[in-house]
């Protein structure tokens, strides 16, 4: 499981994200910010199914969101 970013055209990233429970919610934290922030888009596949995901962590996905 992972993380995939692009900010820009061209520059896209992916986050590993680890099987150990407490490793893999200090990472999502520090992404949690940008997923929780009105201001920038998200755009996914299946972008419900992620929603779900990153609640388990204690996020919050908000919009604005595409599908």
């Amino acid at each position: 499981m992972g993380l995939s970013f692009a900010a820009e055209e061209g520059k896209a990233f992916y986050v590993p994200i680890p099987d150990n429970r407490e490793k893999a919610e200090t990472i999502v934290n520090i992404f949690k910010p940008l997923y929780e922030s009105p201001q920038i888009m998200k755009v996914g596949q299946n972008i419900k199914y992620d929603m779900e995901v990153l609640m388990r962590y204690g996020v919050n996905l908000s919009a604005p969101m595409c599908d």
